[in-house]
């Protein structure tokens, strides 16, 4: 939760009185033109970036999938990176290698050597095992063809039914239909709640 909040870099702020709640069970959909903000929140949601004033308070283990998936890599192929998530995150191995059909191929491939696509779901999977409260996602559909967007949006319906909350940046209209059950709009360095009907009407004018 969000009360007045202030952020930025420098001290400096980009985004100013955020009033944001997010419960569990919910995604929230960031929205907004490039540079707005929604990367800054999120990483302030996230703890790496602190407040420049008001109220933040986040309850619970919360874990932030940038928009470069490569940044969530440690080992060098698939199956070890997934036998080290289990290790460290508790979730059996067999569950994180059915999570996607084709990652039973991958796995002796370097994480690096994936597709775009397979990249970004598998720092998206790393993202689920981790944030066991939260999942903060930044423009998670970039490089996802149909398949593995489908993916996507199973996983966040996951998240929610298991009582997670997630938050996602997106210029993506599709993930806001599938997925969102409430969107604000960052714009002009302000944030508001808007109807997720009206959001698409802006997304879909391509105002951004």
């Amino acid at each position: 939760e969000a009360s007045n909040l202030a952020v930025g870099y420098g001290g400096k702020a980009v985004v100013d009185y955020i009033d944001i709640e997010v419960r569990r069970g919910e995604a929230v959909a960031l929205v907004g033109p490039n540079g707005s903000g929604k990367t800054t929140i999120l990483k302030t949601l996230a703890g790496f970036l602190k407040p420049l004033s008001g109220s933040l308070k986040v309850s619970g283990k919360t874990f932030y999938a940038p928009q470069n998936p490569d940044f969530a890599f440690v080992k060098s192929s698939v199956e070890k990176e997934l036998i080290d998530v289990s290790k460290r995150s508790g979730i059996p191995l067999d569950r994180l290698r059915s999570a996607y059909p084709w990652l039973s191929s991958a796995a002796r491939r370097s994480p690096y050597r994936l597709s775009h696509g397979q990249r970004r779901l598998l720092s998206l999977l790393i993202a689920y095992a981790f944030g066991r409260d939260i999942m903060l996602l930044d423009e998670p559909t970039t490089g996802l063809d149909a398949n593995l967007y489908g993916g996507l949006v199973k996983m966040i319906a996951e998240a929610k039914s298991s009582g997670r909350a997630v938050v996602f940046s997106t210029h993506d209209p599709r993930l806001v239909a599938d997925a969102a059950d409430r969107v604000y709009l960052v714009e002009s360095g302000r944030v508001k709640e808007v109807d997720k009907c009206a959001a698409l009407k802006l997304m879909g004018a391509e105002m951004w």
